[in-house]
Formats: C-alpha cells, structure tokens, sequence
C-alpha cells in the first residue's frame, strides 16, 4: 500500500479497528486533541451515516477512503470497504481495537502481530477474551474505561520509554508463541491411539 505510504508522511499514525459509537465517543476529543498524527478509522458498520457523524464531530480534515487520493491533505481517513483492517496495523505506531463496550472485543491479535501496542475498552466478560487479560500482564495491550483513562495511556505511549517497553513486549509476546499450531498438533497425535 504504497499510496498510504505516501500519505502517512512519516507522521505517528493510529490505526483505528472496528470501531463503535461507544468507542468513537471517547476516540474524538483524543483525534482532535492531537492534529500532528494520521488516524486510519475502519468502523465496524461500514454504512455512511456514522461515519458522516464522526466526521462532522472532528475539527480534523477527513475523507473516506472511496473518495480519498494519496496527494490529500487530511488527516483522518475513515475505511469504508471490507478487507483492508488486518493490513493496515502495519502503518500503526498504536492501535485502538473497538468492540470491548458494547458485543465484544474484536481481534486484538493481529495489531500485535505487527508489534504494535493496542489500547482497548474495559472487557465485560474477561473470560471470552483472554488474549486482551494476557496483553496486560505482557505490558502491550492497555484497557480503558472512559475518556480520561485513554488519555492517560495514550500520553504514556508519548513517552519514548513507555512506548519502546510496549513494542517490544508486544513483540516478545507473538515470538513466544510461534509455532502453537505444530505444538498443538504434536500433542493431539500423540493422544491418538497407534494402529
């Protein structure tokens, strides 16, 4: 995607994943509060309407995707197209992965898998998703209940140390479970009965 390449411009960049109104009400004031970044916003309902509301509440130039050019100044690009989320991480200096306050946390692995810190909503049920309880523990995934906790985190993450910590957790993390699927196979034929 060498189009956003070229957009980005090297400029810290949040990559935005699956996201609710629930999120969306506590992403906007972080957007317009931080004008020096590019923000990648792939909703969860790809149909206008949210993405014109959201639009109209940040101060931000925005565009979505359909309609946007790599020469284009904005700075938030909305993706309204099935396909794109799981290759766009890779342009994220921090992720933000929606879900959590409403039906249920979305993937949070596949930021990660790019080393990439993921902040998230407060998870209901812990136990449906322990991926988001294990990112905690490992320092590279950060949950958030309101306004003010994503604000904290997220200045956290502007601290070089911080944000180094959380990368290379994140990285530690997907290196030490490389090869789960040839363990997992290993041990189910090793239970099968010879015959």
């Amino acid at each position: 995607m060498p189009q956003l390449e070229r957009w980005i411009q090297g400029k810290p960049t949040v990559v935005v994943g699956s996201a609710w109104e629930e999120d969306m009400k506590l992403l906007i004031p972080l957007i317009n509060s931080r004008p020096d970044y590019r923000w990648i916003i792939a909703p969860h309902d790809l149909s206008p309407e949210p993405m014109e509301r959201w639009a109209s509440r940040i101060v931000l130039d925005s565009k979505r995707f359909s309609m946007w050019r790599a020469s284009d100044t904005n700075s938030v690009l909305f993706i309204d197209n099935i396909g794109m989320l799981s290759s766009l991480y890779q342009f994220a200096k921090i992720a933000y992965v929606g879900g959590a306050f409403g039906k249920g946390l979305h993937n949070i692995l596949e930021p990660l898998g790019f080393g990439v810190p993921v902040i998230f909503g407060q998870v209901k049920r812990a136990s449906r998703f322990p991926e988001a309880e294990q990112s905690q523990i490992e320092g590279c995934g950060f949950s958030v209940s309101d306004e003010s906790s994503l604000f904290e985190i997220f200045g956290r993450m502007e601290q070089t140390d911080f944000y180094n910590n959380s990368v290379n957790s994140a990285q530690n993390w997907v290196n030490s479970n490389l090869g789960a699927a040839d363990r997992i196979l290993e041990k189910v034929t090793s239970l099968i009965p010879a015959k």
